[in-house]
């Protein structure tokens, strides 16, 4: 068995308001932020494969589990939201656009057994080296949604889509082989990833001070979420129901 704990990869950001009234604030129609953060690949990696006789059941590369990829990741993001007032019923359309860079890291080889001529690890370690070079592949993300009051302070729907696309892997190692077959195989395996999801939700909102039923505030939730398009990556599909309740004390 294999466990692990630890401190994960720690991210950074900050968003800055770029134009415009966030909708809290209840005046203007428009926001639009700037936000920028980094990822630092803080977590636990893969422990550097030590040359040792045959299969070493000791060896701590082959019982340990890493937390983390080892990749550092920056991204720049563009968001923002549209909101007004119609017949009396508040409508809200948020969109967001996020392009993520990767770092190229150096990190320790995985030893697998795998699309090898031989079960000795020494030999696999030798042929690929004890370190590789990897350049992930550069991601874009897009989102949009909108929320529309169909009774005012009551019942709201909310829908919207996102799509996700990343670039295919690039590794740097002793073996060529090696380096086409962990970035793409023909047997439907592949680095590159794209993925497009649907999403819908109704809630009921019982907060409003003067209107609410009963003395505790709480809403209801329910929706949906589904894959539109997606290649090689796992895409679900799934739907919630969601109770949430306020409590606060003066």
């Amino acid at each position: 068995s294999q466990t692990a704990s630890g401190l994960g990869d720690v991210e950074l950001g900050l968003n800055v308001l770029l134009f415009g009234d966030p909708a809290w604030s209840e005046k203007g129609n428009a926001s639009l932020y700037l936000g920028i953060s980094a990822l630092f690949a803080s977590a636990s990696r893969i422990n550097t494969y030590r040359f040792s006789s045959g299969i070493d059941y000791n060896q701590s590369h082959f019982t340990s589990l890493p937390l983390g990829d080892g990749v550092s990741k920056y991204s720049i993001s563009v968001f923002g939201e549209l909101y007004r007032n119609i017949l009396n019923r508040n409508i809200n359309i948020t969109w967001k656009v996020k392009a993520g860079i990767n770092n190229a890291s150096r990190l320790n080889t995985p030893i697998s057994f795998v699309d090898q001529n031989t079960f000795d690890p020494d030999t696999i370690a030798s042929a690929i080296g004890t370190k590789y070079n990897i350049e992930k592949g550069n991601d874009i993300f897009a989102m949009a949604q909108g929320k529309m009051e169909l009774i005012p302070d009551w019942i709201s729907v909310s829908g919207g889509a996102s799509f996700y696309l990343k670039g295919r892997n690039t590794f740097y190692s002793n073996d060529s082989k090696w380096n086409d077959w962990m970035q793409y195989r023909e047997d439907n395996y592949d680095t590159r990833v794209t993925a497009m999801r649907q999403f819908a939700e109704v809630a009921l909102h019982n907060i409003h001070p003067l209107k609410r039923i009963g003395p505790i505030p709480f809403e209801v939730r329910g929706g949906y979420s589904i894959p539109v398009f997606t290649r090689n990556t796992f895409s679900d599909i799934s739907a919630w129901i969601q109770l949430v309740v306020y409590a606060q004390a003066w």
